[in-house]
């Protein structure tokens, strides 16, 4: 080792042995990793309930799992997993689909915004307060090809979308003095089927 080398090293170890007692020590608090991503303190992000939510509450157990050597943090099965990959987008639209920059009223395809790696703010659903809010898209990922299907929402506007992607739909249970649906439901379009969205 140089001396250089030797000599920062030693610098260091010197550093970090000596303590300065009218300071205090501050260390953050760990969190995990469902509670970093829904807690606005945070990323303040808001999981569909169903697969996203349940991705991350699998991969909350094999990190706290490599994190403290607890077994009883993570069942058996997960244990052995080293890395994951998965991706938390609310689904796949067709690349000529129309979409509406919600702060400039600019109009983009999801294959422009694609190919400048562009961001925009969207008109989004808040679940919690059940209203419209604005939202941070990200630049869209070309995933591949796959079924698609064309829907039409009750109002007649039209877009391309492939069978992965969640609408928030009516939730058809039984007759009621409304109709024929109670509440909401998110579902993949390939299970709706014919029913308005």
């Amino acid at each position: 080792m140089s001396n250089a080398l030797s000599n920062l090293l030693n610098d260091f170890i010197s550093m970090a042995e000596n303590r300065d007692t009218n300071t205090g020590m501050w260390r953050e608090q760990p969190v995990d990793l469902v509670t970093f991503f829904k807690d606005p303190k945070f990323l303040g992000e808001k999981p569909y309930p169903g697969k996203q939510t349940e991705i991350l509450e699998v991969v909350n157990q094999i990190l706290w799992f490599k994190l403290t050597g607890n077994e009883k943090l993570c069942i058996e099965d997960l244990r052995h997993i080293t890395e994951c990959v998965f991706m938390l987008g609310k689904g796949c639209k067709h690349g000529s689909t129309k979409i509406t920059d919600a702060e400039t009223g600019k109009v983009y395809t999801i294959e422009e915004l694609f190919i400048q790696q562009k961001e925009i703010d969207v008109t989004c659903l808040d679940e919690d307060t059940q209203k419209l809010t604005v939202s941070r898209a990200s630049a869209p990922v070309k995933y591949g090809e796959g079924e698609s299907f064309l829907v039409t929402t009750k109002s007649g506007h039209e877009t391309v979308v492939y069978g992965e992607h969640v609408f928030l739909s009516r939730k058809y249970v039984a007759k009621n003095k409304k109709g024929l649906y109670r509440g909401t439901e998110w579902k993949k379009i390939r299970e709706i089927g014919r029913a308005h969205v």
